[in-house]
């Protein structure tokens, strides 16, 4: 009986005193963060510190412990100058008390008459920044300031336009005594409460839940706003006249806190600061086949994307150290093997291994980025899978350095569940000769599995694509159809691409061939020489005609392509009757006075050239040059004729 009542009393008290049960405290895992070595300093008296660790440095406003004042300001080497745009980003771990947590801390920027040495004490609900929670006492905020508040505790006065104990985000200009309300009654209490600005709650309800919470801003130097946002909630513009708040444009920044008899650990780890690094990273696709951006649009299950992440410097007192590129690739997408390089601002190309991805993840070392190395550009391939319904797919890098953090913006795009047409081209990788009269046939089938209709393209080299047959019925649906079509295609070497669409807007894969079109070498006149009346003469003598004209000819061939132009005697120069002749009567005179007599066994070589820009070549003659005719004395009279033979030859390009 002992035993069992002993067993029973211990069963009890077990269940009595069971402790709730609590979080795994985060407080020293950040997601991400920087080196801040040099970037801040404590004022003498405030509970705050860095703690350094071997990739990121911790700041810790407040430890974890009652009746604490924290503050940590910028070195005066690390000023922000609000003449300049500005962002920031950061992590921020308000400890793991839930509701017993207390007071908080506030992102604050300030030009107080006691510069990175600013340091306040007092109640806890200040937060280091805030002026007194008396009723009529000023002076004891951080001057010439603006404060973000992270409140994890609520006070019955100086909270008392918050929805009880609920922990908040606001802000205000703690050294203005607009910014709070002072209440005095004769009969009941007279309290002070402070103007909360764009008053939110976090999505949790408490800020003390042992989660980092991400936070960023943006300085607007035209139009004199700061915008911040935490975690996912709207963000919150601040309109400041820097005049009239700070006196300056070159501001002290930094966090302060507080804890009181309740309390909880404030920590923060950045992602950038103010002013050190400015640089950006950002990613585009497009398609493989002819470069069209994809974002926003629908791809295709086998289409095969190039993906471009550009991480670029902007600015900075320092350079962008030890940044590495981090992407993770969607499941419905696989890389193309051999695709990965790295292009630099002079525009060099540098293979990357395979090994750099690790699955669908990648990782890259990136060279140091500054002034003269101020981008590098990793591009990939990857190729779309089937899905079985539309399928949205959001890519995101970040940039991890020593000293400096990025993020990408969201790059969208949607891998559409319908199938792509299928299309087979006749002398597809292959080389098709022509001469410029013929024209190219284009012939070949195409499928589709699922769509009501196809068009169908081609596209001659870079030039605009063609639609030569449009809404093309896909009846039967999946079955095999053929297609035929003809074009002229001017002299030269093209690539000529055909491929299909199909209704859903889905692009079948792109086929191609090579179309070698060489032109034609072709008189296009011929004149007649005369020599007109003639007197028999008393000594050799050599004529040129008194009419001859030019002779031209055309040249379509690819430029380059060589030619050569002769002359042979046909016929030699004969009277009507047929009983006399003019031997060796025809003589061609080249321009440096060579002489040739012209024969029926051989040719004799009139000019040379290669085919160019022009089609039509003409070929004239100048005085004392050219086709001519050789008298001797003792010729008989009469009527003389003859014909020359000229030949236009296609001829190496030597």
């Amino acid at each position: 009986m002992k035993k069992i009542v002993f067993g029973f009393l211990i069963v009890t008290a077990l269940f009595i005193s069971a402790p709730k049960v609590s979080f795994a405290n985060e407080a020293n895992n950040p997601p991400t963060g920087i080196k801040t070595e040099g970037i801040f300093q404590v004022p003498a008296g405030a509970n705050s510190s860095v703690i350094s660790g071997d990739d990121l440095d911790i700041v810790e406003v407040t430890n974890d412990t009652k009746r604490q004042a924290g503050a940590i300001w910028n070195t005066d080497n690390n000023m922000m100058d609000l003449t300049k745009d500005f962002s920031s980003s950061m992590y921020m771990y308000f400890g793991d008390k839930e509701s017993k947590a207390a007071d908080g801390m506030a992102f604050v920027l300030q030009a107080d008459p006691n510069k990175n040495n600013a340091f306040r004490t007092g109640e806890g609900e200040r937060l280091g920044v805030w002026d007194s929670t008396k009723r009529g006492e000023f002076g004891l905020a951080i001057m010439n300031s603006v404060a973000i508040e992270f409140d994890t505790h609520y006070n019955d006065d100086f909270d008392m336009d918050i929805s009880k104990k609920k922990n908040h985000i606001a802000w205000n200009f703690p050294g203005k005594e607009s910014s709070y309300y002072d209440h005095s009654s004769l009969i009941g209490s007279s309290y002070r409460k402070l103007i909360h600005n764009d008053l939110q709650y976090p999505e949790n309800q408490y800020l003390s839940d042992d989660k980092w919470h991400h936070f960023q801003m943006n300085w607007n130097a035209s139009a004199s706003t700061l915008t911040y946002q935490f975690d996912s909630l709207a963000p919150i513009t601040i309109p400041i006249n820097v005049a009239d708040v700070f006196g300056t444009t070159s501001v002290y920044w930094g966090f302060t806190g507080s804890t009181d008899d309740s309390y909880a650990q404030n920590r923060i780890v950045f992602e950038n600061v103010p002013g050190l690094v400015d640089g950006t990273v950002h990613e585009e696709a497009f398609t493989k086949a002819d470069h069209q951006n994809v974002t926003g649009k629908k791809v295709y299950a086998g289409d095969t994307l190039t993906h471009e992440i550009t991480t670029s410097y902007k600015d900075g007192k320092v350079n962008w150290t030890h940044p590495v590129l981090t992407k993770n690739l969607d499941a419905n997408l696989s890389y193309v093997p051999g695709t990965l390089k790295l292009i630099t601002p002079d525009g060099k190309e540098k293979a990357l291994p395979d090994d750099s991805w690790n699955d669908n993840s990648l990782q890259i070392m990136l060279d140091d980025l500054g002034t003269d190395n101020n981008f590098e550009k990793i591009v990939f391939d990857v190729q779309a899978k089937q899905v079985k319904e539309d399928y949205e797919v959001t890519h995101t890098d970040v940039v991890t350095g020593s000293n400096f953090i990025a993020h990408s913006d969201e790059m969208k795009y949607t891998i559409s569940s319908n199938s792509p047409p299928n299309l087979t081209l006749k002398d597809a990788n292959n080389q098709v000769s022509l001469k410029d009269d013929d024209e190219l046939i284009l012939s070949g089938s195409w499928l589709d599995r699922d769509s009501d209709s196809v068009s169908l393209y081609y596209q001659v080299d870079n030039a605009p694509a063609v639609k030569f047959a449009e809404n093309l019925a896909n009846v039967p649906v999946g079955s095999k159809h053929d297609f035929s079509t003809k074009l002229k295609l001017d002299t030269g070497t093209h690539a000529v691409k055909v491929y299909a669409v199909d209704s859903d807007h889905a692009t079948s894969n792109v086929e191609e061939l090579t179309v070698a079109v060489d032109g034609t070498l072709t008189f296009l006149d011929i004149p007649n020489f005369s020599f007109g009346d003639l007197t028999v003469p008393t000594s050799n003598t050599t004529l040129f005609p008194v009419s001859s004209g030019s002779l031209k000819f055309s040249d379509t061939r690819i430029a380059g392509s060589g030619w050569k132009l002769s002359a042979k005697l046909k016929k030699e120069m004969t009277t009507v009757d047929g009983k006399h002749t003019i031997p060796n009567g025809l003589v061609y005179i080249g321009s440096d006075g060579s002489r040739q007599t012209l024969s029926e066994n051989e040719s004799v070589l009139i000019d040379s050239g290669t085919s160019g820009d022009t089609n039509e070549h003409v070929v004239d003659w100048n005085t004392n040059q050219g086709l001519a005719l050789n008298l001797n004395p003792g010729l008989y009279k009469g009527n003389y004729a003859g014909e020359v033979e000229w030949t236009l030859e296609d001829t190496p390009n030597s």
